[in-house]
């Protein structure tokens, strides 16, 4: 169901900038709770911002600022990696993603150039394993096509490393505990493509709304 609310276009009505302060290069340090409730977020500086709700999009930095609400997400730490060819010959270039679960392989055409992504591993792997993988993805990728030319002076590997949840969907909705804390975390395996449509869910979820609500609220791995 999750793939197929990727797949449709999401209008966006306008935000009202007024009702939003920016605070940039700013660290939150702590949500200050009361009555299950948050009710400030205290950020750097020795700031505190009063807060009617408080939307967490940056996985690694909200586990911590919900230890308070006493909700343990079960999330595991993945590094994924990706491979960028630029290409001599575009006609050698595939029309359509071509996945090679045998090689471990997902890759997708963009414009001249080919986008290769690779195994994902638990955890950060040591830099010899990272090695080894971008040399492996290298070769499975030019291997598979013929005729396969590439510049690989403008070769580019890119590895970064991202929180994922057990059955796979992201953390869209409100926390158990503190409903006015509202995550949009873990949609990692979906790149930048699948944050937009889980913010989506989120903002449904706390409005108690969508028909995607059950399968991405964080209460789904709450403690009966």
């Amino acid at each position: 169901p999750f793939l197929q609310m990727l797949l449709r276009r999401s209008f966006q009505k306008p935000v009202n900038q007024k009702r939003f302060t920016r605070r940039y290069r700013a660290k939150a340090q702590e949500i200050i709770y009361r009555g299950g409730r948050a009710e400030a977020v205290a950020i750097s500086g020795n700031e505190r911002i009063p807060c009617d709700a408080v939307v967490l999009a940056s996985a690694g930095g909200a586990l911590p600022l919900i230890s308070g609400t006493g909700f343990r997400a079960p999330l595991t730490s993945l590094t994924g990696f990706t491979l960028t060819l630029e290409l001599s010959d575009s006609e050698a270039l595939p029309a359509l993603t071509v996945a090679s679960p045998e090689k471990g392989f997902i890759l997708s055409r963009l414009d001249r150039r080919l986008r290769a992504t690779g195994r994902f591993f638990l955890g950060s792997p040591a830099e010899k394993e990272k090695k080894a993988e971008c040399n492996r993805l290298y070769d499975a990728v030019m291997g598979s096509f013929e005729n396969l030319r590439s510049n690989t002076v403008a070769s580019q590997f890119w590895s970064g490393e991202f929180l994922a949840s057990p059955d796979r969907f992201p953390l869209a909705g409100p926390v158990p505990g503190a409903d006015n804390v509202i995550l949009n975390i873990a949609h990692g395996p979906f790149g930048l493509a699948g944050a937009g449509e889980s913010a989506e869910i989120a903002a449904a979820s706390a409005l108690g709304e969508g028909e995607f609500a059950a399968f991405c609220s964080p209460g789904r791995f709450a403690e009966k």
